[in-house]
């Protein structure tokens, strides 16, 4: 999985052909966003269906991998503003959250600020309110 990939939808389609494997991807522009994720040619995934983000912030992909169901997904967050963001992607990935879903990507946030931050927030702030909803995320 990779995020920033900066790419724009030609060489998305590029990329698609070169690579041996299974390509999804969204793009933006050559300047911002971008993800993808790539699935080797050796990895028996069969997808069946695939989100993709016009904003170039996610890529979802459910099918079947070693017959059980999964769902794979990309993110790249913005700076700011990602509870909102987070709420909405959760939303258009209810779908998705039936199965075994392996999420990858820059969340731009910390899922615990006592433990990722040298200086703990104040109790009430925006990134301790972040961090509840993405561990609610989390365990959906």
């Amino acid at each position: 999985m990779l995020q920033e990939t900066h790419m724009m939808g030609a060489e998305g389609k590029a990329l698609q052909r070169r690579w041996r494997g299974q390509v999804f991807y969204t793009s933006f522009s050559a300047f911002a966003r971008g993800v993808l994720i790539w699935i080797r040619a050796e990895v028996p995934f069969q997808g069946t269906s695939s989100l993709i983000d016009p904003g170039g912030r996610y890529v979802a992909v459910m099918g079947r991998l070693g017959g059980r169901d999964v769902a794979l997904v990309n993110v790249y967050a913005p700076n700011a503003e990602q509870g909102e963001f987070l709420a909405k992607l959760s939303h258009k990935l209810a779908d998705y959250l039936v199965c075994l879903v392996i999420v990858g990507g820059d969340f731009n946030c910390v899922a615990d600020p006592s433990l990722d931050r040298s200086h703990p927030p104040l109790r009430n702030s925006p990134v301790n309110r972040l961090a509840d909803l993405f561990s609610t995320w989390q365990t959906r």
